[in-house]
């Protein structure tokens, strides 16, 4: 078990999240696997633990670009609400100016959805109602931020030090549900939670004052 509790730095040879060889064509980048610009400002301290490797720019930029749109947008409060902190409602204010949403292809800030519905109670009698949602995330884009983050701590488990190379995930990954933080109480979690709790533990980690974690763990009859 990796129990992370301060930075770890990789010296790799290749791209933590496509594999190229770096050269003229794909040169290395450094990485911060949990971006400073996907938590608040101010979470990470000086000492707190961090995966740090070199990734080739195309993929650096790409990873940036998604982690840029959803911390912009999980910033924002409800609709119709505010966020107590000032501080905190000042960056959020910030982002949501200078981000733009893969959903609308406008700035965060512009990029609130209305949705209306008619309910007909006569061919001459109908009642129209309007909603405004905050700013959307497209599923595809979370899962892909989330799979270049496991997918680089695995490449963690199986980096070899000597060839300074690991190996990528086999068949990628796949997602069991997404839910609310108010909603890990569920069966289907409960259940999933059960059937790993003896499964032997590879990575372990909380950065970020706990607003990034992160458990690998393998099935007994995996080969390593």
């Amino acid at each position: 078990m990796k129990d992370i509790s301060k930075p770890l730095r990789l010296w790799n040879r290749t791209c933590v999240y496509c594999g190229v060889d770096f050269g003229p064509a794909a040169p290395r980048t450094r990485e911060h696997v949990i971006g400073l610009n996907f938590v608040p400002e101010g979470s990470f301290e000086s000492n707190d633990w961090n995966l740090i490797v070199w990734a080739c720019g195309r993929c650096n930029h790409e990873k940036s670009k998604l982690e840029g749109e959803i911390s912009a947008i999980t910033l924002q409060p409800s609709i119709g609400e505010a966020h107590p902190d000032k501080a905190l409602s000042s960056l959020a204010e910030r982002k949501a100016s200078k981000t733009v949403s893969a959903t609308t292809g406008k700035t965060v800030r512009k990029s609130t959805e209305k949705v209306g519905c008619t309910y007909r109670y006569s061919p001459t009698v109908s009642m129209t109602f309007g909603f405004i949602a905050p700013p959307q995330l497209l599923q595809a884009r979370v899962t892909a931020l989330a799979s270049t983050q496991v997918g680089a701590f695995f490449y963690l488990i199986t980096y070899n030090e000597a060839r300074r190379r690991g190996s990528f995930l086999p068949g990628g990954v796949t997602w069991l549900t997404f839910t609310q933080k108010s909603d890990w109480g569920n069966v289907q979690l409960l259940a999933f939670a059960s059937l790993t709790k003896t499964w032997r533990g590879r990575v372990r980690g909380n950065a970020a004052k706990d607003y990034f974690r992160i458990v690998i763990k393998r099935e007994h009859s995996g080969i390593d």
